[in-house]
């Protein structure tokens, strides 16, 4: 696999329970990935994701966490932060993929 620079790489493959990391998430809900819906955080919150590119990627600084959810701390970003890499044009397949919607973690939709 390549990589746009090796500390992306570095950071994309760290242990998720380590802070900081980068993780690269797929979602598969119809509502994310078409940029559109709402979706149930927990405690009856809800949040809307408004205004994200389409596709099944998302690209994220995190804390440490041990199951992948929209509560997490973290930062979505666009472009690598070491290279400026634009992340939705470079990495465009599972195999790049830290965490995958239904196989890794659900969400509740509404």
């Amino acid at each position: 696999m390549k990589y746009c620079c090796q500390i992306f790489e570095e950071s994309l493959k760290r242990q998720k329970e380590s802070y900081p990391n980068i993780r690269v998430v797929k979602f598969v809900s119809e509502f994310l990935v078409d940029h559109k819906g709402v979706f149930k955080l927990g405690n009856d919150a809800f949040f809307k994701h408004d205004n994200i590119k389409k596709g099944p990627y998302r690209f994220y600084i995190t804390t440490g966490y041990s199951n992948f959810n929209m509560e997490i701390p973290s930062f979505n970003i666009n472009f690598c932060p070491f290279c400026g890499t634009n992340l939705y044009d470079f990495y465009k397949g599972d195999e790049y993929a830290n965490e995958i919607e239904g196989v890794s973690f659900n969400l509740v939709s509404r």
